[in-house]
């Protein structure tokens, strides 16, 4: 094929465009125009190359392209799971920092899928051709492990961080004023350290991630927050990301409680041990708590009362 049929082609393979794009520019010739290409404009930048540059990349992505179960099923699926895509997309840059600045900043989460296949495929070139044969072996092995290592955490990450509601924006609200709170503390404690530098820019090494603004829709503001509690694992160490998830949590069952108790006043009385079981009897006929049904009786009674 000539260079025009070659680039035709790859009007509508996104992917494979960028990974040409990114392959022919080069770690050491990358220019600021190049970081805010649009991707729909790769097919047109890549008629600046020579056919056989074109093939060689070509070549390139034929050998690299990353293929995995769980990519082809995010592949697979019209609506994909874009916590899970923004959580493996900040495992491969804070697991692979050289890649930081790969990706023009003008696609980055733009397409999420297509950014993470892309920075995939870049890492199977990076690490299995620019690596000495002696390492080939090793490499193979360690990114296909590194890989389902990131896919396997997620589960229990998933399950730690369950008691975030995506659909409840007070809660989604309440959880970013308490993480921007920080910023203009003292920093005190290890924990205080961390929450400040991740504040609003979560300061991984994720460059464009998802961000706490408080005009975000609801469900990129549920993006951002679950995005901030699922990467605490790789930004600190198990053990601080787990004591932050419980302060945190433990802080909005505080509040919730609060909340729900507003304008209660605790009251401690003897009941003879027939009068108990008769309450517990039409709490249980009513679906009520013991003491919304002695609300409501006392409600009742005071209504006759009245009249």
């Amino acid at each position: 094929m000539n260079q025009h049929e070659i680039i035709s082609e790859l009007k509508t393979d996104y992917r494979k465009a960028l990974f040409l794009y990114i392959y022919l520019i080069g770690d050491y010739r990358q220019t600021k125009a190049s970081q805010n290409i649009h991707v729909k404009d790769l097919h047109q930048e890549l008629y600046q190359f020579q056919i056989g540059d074109l093939n060689a990349a070509l070549d390139m992505y034929k050998k690299h392209r990353f293929s995995h179960p769980i990519i082809d099923q995010l592949e697979d699926n019209k609506k994909s799971d874009f916590r899970f895509v923004n959580y493996l997309l900040s495992c491969c840059y804070n697991s692979y920092a050289s890649l930081r600045n790969l990706i023009p900043d003008s696609l980055t989460f733009t397409n999420p899928l297509l950014h993470l296949q892309t920075l995939l495929d870049c890492i199977n070139y990076k690490h299995f051709v620019l690596h000495n044969k002696r390492n080939f072996s090793n490499r193979a092995e360690k990114k296909d492990s590194d890989f389902d290592l990131f896919v396997n955490a997620y589960g229990s990450i998933f399950n730690s961080n369950q008691w975030i509601n995506s659909e409840d924006d007070d809660q989604l609200n309440w959880i970013i004023s308490y993480i921007k709170s920080y910023k203009d503390r003292n920093i005190i404690t290890a924990i205080d350290k961390l929450m400040q530098a991740r504040v609003a820019e979560f300061q991984d090494l994720h460059k464009n991630k998802p961000s706490l603004h408080l005009g975000l829709e609801l469900k990129e503001k549920a993006l951002g927050v679950m995005y901030f509690f699922d990467t605490l694992h790789m930004t600190t160490k198990p053990e601080i990301a787990e004591n932050l998830n419980l302060k945190i949590r433990k802080a909005y069952s505080q509040r919730k409680y609060r909340n729900e108790n507003e304008g209660r006043s605790s009251s401690n009385y003897m009941l003879r041990t027939e009068v108990k079981k008769k309450l517990k009897e039409l709490a249980k006929a009513e679906r009520l708590k013991l003491n919304e049904t002695i609300e409501l009786l006392i409600e009742e009674a005071h209504k006759k009362l009245k009249n």
